[in-house]
């Protein structure tokens, strides 16, 4: 679970004006979350899958892990 502040969702700042959450990928799997404008990451929105189309899968549902 993360922390208040740690997520967009739970109250960190935006990274830039105007950002949208995307999916992302790292070793650890695919996961919703922002990039900075420099195109790193940002913040990790939702709990790791192991594809893409499972996060867009758990989307669509309507049951993605959001921490």
């Amino acid at each position: 679970m993360a922390l208040p502040g740690e997520t967009v969702r739970l109250g960190a700042p935006y990274p830039y004006e105007g950002a949208m959450p995307e999916i992302m990928n790292s070793p650890a799997g695919y996961y919703v979350g922002y990039r900075c404008e420099d195109g790193g990451p940002y913040s990790r929105e939702s709990g790791y899958y192991p594809s893409h189309e499972a996060v867009v899968e758990a989307m669509v549902e309507g049951v993605i892990s959001w921490r």
